[in-house]
């Protein structure tokens, strides 16, 4: 009695050992499915990587193309675009800078490009627009002379200071030159050599 009981046992045993064998288990499952997950986010986000890079790679061949013939009247064109597309106004603007300001109250960076006179006000369609009740709107305007970079204060209450100095009239700007307008403090940095035009990578 013993011996048979024995032995059917054993055979329940073996049947149970060959089908978990023969079943694939959870994990067994599970493990091609997540490879198959990976494979299909990496691709989706290549997909999209290769998307991006020839949508810019488009757009800066179409604006080298417009910015060809704009060493002659910068002014006029850089102002047409602005008006129409300031973005790429915008773009371009950094392109073409020798300098920029840095205003502490945004931490915004208001890139100053060739042959523009730069105003500084709270009129929304100044090039380096600060919302601040301290600032009038025409404030003051930056432009690039003789080689150098000037600020010329235009706000009759608040005033501009350079360096802990008022701005009377017009005065030369250097590279790191602390600048306050009305309340609000802001940094000029001179740029180093830029290329004429944005790199088609």
């Amino acid at each position: 009695m013993t011996f048979g009981r024995s032995v059917s046992c054993r055979r329940k045993s073996q049947t149970i050992g060959q089908s978990m064998l023969a079943e694939p288990n959870t994990l067994q499952l599970l493990i091609p499915a997540a490879t198959a997950g990976v494979f299909g986010v990496l691709s989706a986000f290549l997909t999209s990587r290769f998307i991006f890079i020839n949508e810019r790679k488009k757009f800066e061949r179409e604006l080298h193309a417009k910015m060809i013939d704009w060493d002659r009247d910068f002014s006029m064109k850089y102002a047409e675009l602005k008006a129409n597309d300031p973005k790429t106004a915008k773009f371009v603007g950094q392109q073409f800078a020798d300098a920029y300001l840095l205003v502490d109250k945004n931490r915004e960076k208001f890139f100053i490009p060739r042959a523009i006179r730069a105003i500084v006000g709270r009129d929304k369609e100044s090039l380096i627009f600060i919302d601040d009740p301290s600032i009038s709107r025409t404030h003051a305007s930056i432009e690039h002379s003789g080689g150098e970079f000037w600020l010329t204060s235009l706000a009759v209450t608040s005033g501009t200071t350079l360096n802990g100095a008022k701005v009377q009239g017009r005065a030369q700007l250097s590279d790191g030159d602390e600048i306050y307008f009305g309340a609000v403090k802001a940094q000029f940095y001179l740029l180093g050599a830029q290329p004429p035009f944005p790199p088609l990578i």
